[in-house]
């Protein structure tokens, strides 16, 4: 899963033609290079950074100076790591539980986060790519508002608080 996920998001959620074209003018007139490989550090430089990475192809390790460093993997998925105050109290309490693939939460069909007891938590929900192991396509917008819709229609006719419990 951690190799095979970047395969999926670069091939699912493609990028606009016109940023397509912008980055093909950078490439073209040398402003910008993309090299293919594993970050294995980065060093402040005074104004610039050092970046250790090694091959895709090969393997061999290399070096970079450069004036700017973006990560554009996204954030981590892997919720234990993650330093929010929020997520390590609600983590501590045992009312959210990290998916064992480090994709998410655990949540119920409705959205609710799954306690450490496999009970949903009363008016405790998430939408987006928190539920990504429970619906895989929780990435894009058009996933997300459709969650967002449901998580309003739930709310608009009975009342949230009564949990589902796991059998």
């Amino acid at each position: 899963m951690r190799h095979l996920r970047n395969f999926w998001d670069i091939h699912r959620h493609r990028m606009a033609h016109e940023i397509w074209e912008q980055l093909n003018g950078l490439l073209r007139n040398g402003i910008l290079t993309i090299h293919r490989g594993r970050l294995t550090s980065v060093k402040p430089n005074g104004q610039e950074a050092i970046v250790g990475w090694s091959r895709t192809d090969s393997g061999e390790a290399d070096i970079l100076q450069v004036a700017r460093s973006v990560n554009c993997t996204g954030p981590s998925r892997d919720y234990s790591r993650v330093q929010s105050p929020l997520i390590s109290q609600l983590h501590t309490d045992g009312l959210i539980v990290p998916d064992r693939l480090q994709l998410g939460f655990e949540t119920d069909a409705d959205g609710r986060f799954i306690r450490t007891d496999g009970n949903s938590v009363q008016d405790l929900f998430t939408l987006g790519p928190t539920r990504i192991p429970a619906l895989w396509e929780s990435i894009a917008t058009p996933g997300i508002r459709k969650q967002a819709e449901e998580l309003a229609d739930l709310s608009g006719g009975r009342d949230v608080s009564s949990p589902r419990t796991k059998s």
